[in-house]
């Protein structure tokens, strides 16, 4: 007897395209991979910080403790080491050293207004507490929903809660409103690797994007 196919499902998905960016990947660890630890209640607190409202949307609402928690975890200024590097990540050094690499120039080559220029701008990028308070700085984000549905999709031996099926619990400190502990850690679990990118794009076409990446470990 032939076989009958009897149903075909099609979904065409995004293309998959060579990277434009260089990328320079961080770690809280000098001359090691190693993530720089963080709980599941500071990381949901810091960065989906209206979960207690419902929003499940990335979402830094930099109040007094989620200040606090964003100078702690994403200073440029000293907090970050680039990937087998011993040396403190210096943004405003670094990207230019990358623009001369790919230009097959020396920094000193370039010139002096245009860098002085591009290592303001860059420094601004230390302090992400305040620039990742304007909205248009946002390039694209997954919500904690689809955040935890992608980690479960990846592993098969813990199962993470959804926040929209859970019963948040709201906790205040010094007026502040936060997620507990508790429902943190039926969200992430402890050994999540999780990445915030940082995009510097620059109109040249001499040279490509710049893409910084955060390193996270979800620890508690």
């Amino acid at each position: 007897m032939t076989e009958i196919v009897f149903a075909q499902l099609c979904k065409t998905v995004s293309s998959v395209e060579e990277a434009n960016s260089v990328v320079l990947d961080l770690y809280g660890t000098a001359s090691s991979e190693t993530p720089m630890d963080i709980s599941a209640v500071d990381f949901i607190n810091l960065f989906y910080s209206k979960v207690e409202d419902s929003n499940f949307k990335f979402n830094m609402d930099l109040d007094a403790s989620g200040l606090a928690h964003c100078k702690k975890y994403l200073d440029l200024s000293g907090a970050w080491y680039e990937k087998n590097n011993s040396s403190n990540f210096q943004i405003s050094e670094r990207v230019p050293s990358e623009y001369a690499r790919m230009m097959g120039i020396e920094v000193s080559c370039f010139d002096t207004a245009s860098l002085m220029k591009i290592r303001s701008e860059l420094l601004n990028l230390e302090d992400l507490c305040a620039v990742t308070k304007k909205s248009s700085t946002l390039c694209c984000s997954l919500t904690l929903d689809e955040l935890v549905d992608i980690l479960n999709d990846g592993s098969n031996d813990y199962s993470r809660e959804k926040p929209s099926t859970l019963s948040v619990t709201k906790i205040t400190v010094n007026s502040n409103t936060h997620i507990g502990a508790s429902d943190a850690q039926k969200i992430l679990n402890s050994g999540d690797k999780l990445v915030f990118s940082i995009l510097v794009t620059n109109p040249s076409n001499k040279v490509k994007d710049i893409e910084i990446k955060l390193h996270f470990n979800i620890k508690y």
